[in-house]
């Protein structure tokens, strides 16, 4: 399969999987495909402003770097992310680092150190029982912007191997589509277009862009499938 052109809209591609014209591996393939594509594009878009884009990052960065370093985020016990809007007119972040965290007077999410989440056995892409906000849930648009300018910039400390004797917090990587379409949803609301996810490579701030349509439209293929595989017979 080329990499130059995207192969259908993520519609056709869930049509497809539905009619069995598509296996949920070769629907995962398309998505995939089409996520690259428009991701590449998106980088395009921005390319003038990446030196700008990544001195915000380096802000960005400090509170993830922090996590890491001290192995620890109260707030949450699987992961902090953190988010802020950057302007091309302002050269930088115009809204406050907001981070994942539950609202004031909240029913807590920990139950003797424990994830409510984790504890139900609710993973993947699914946030029913978590009454955080996630960090791009905090942010508001700043008076006076023009919401399609603005970059929605996020990154994060994850723990992994959760629930052993040797988990860590580590940086967030930026492989694939943003994971949570509820934050994908609260930001295209919000009239927010792209995305920036940053992660770090070799000391210094690493950006991946997406559009968020785009990569909504490809997440929920990925869930699609990933459902359907797991009704299929073994």
């Amino acid at each position: 399969m080329g990499q130059g052109s995207r192969v259908t809209s993520y519609d056709q591609i869930a049509r497809d999987l539905f009619e069995a014209n598509l296996t949920p591996e070769g629907a995962r393939t398309c998505a995939l495909h089409n996520f690259n594509h428009d991701s590449a594009a998106c980088e395009h878009k921005w390319l003038l402003w990446h030196e700008e884009v990544k001195q915000a990052a380096e802000l960005l960065l400090e509170p993830a770097r922090r996590v890491v370093r001290n192995q620890c985020y109260e707030p949450c016990l699987k992961a902090g992310f953190f988010a802020a809007l950057y302007s091309p007119h302002m050269h930088g972040l115009v809204t406050r680092i907001e981070g994942t965290r539950p609202a004031h007077g909240a029913m807590p999410c920990q139950f003797d150190r424990t994830c409510l989440r984790l504890a139900s056995n609710v993973d993947g892409d699914r946030y029913d029982n978590c009454p955080s906000v996630h960090a791009a849930q905090w942010l508001d648009v700043p008076q006076g912007f023009d919401t399609a300018s603005l970059l929605w910039m996020e990154t994060g400390a994850v723990l992994v191997d959760h629930g052993y004797e040797h988990c860590r917090y580590v940086l967030a990587d930026s492989q694939g589509p943003y994971r949570c379409s509820m934050c994908l949803k609260s930001m295209s609301g919000k009239g927010i277009v792209d995305v920036c996810r940053v992660t770090e490579m070799d000391g210094k701030p690493s950006l991946h862009f997406a559009p968020v349509q785009a990569t909504l439209g490809c997440l929920l293929v990925l869930n699609l499938a990933n459902m359907l595989d797991e009704k299929l017979p073994t």
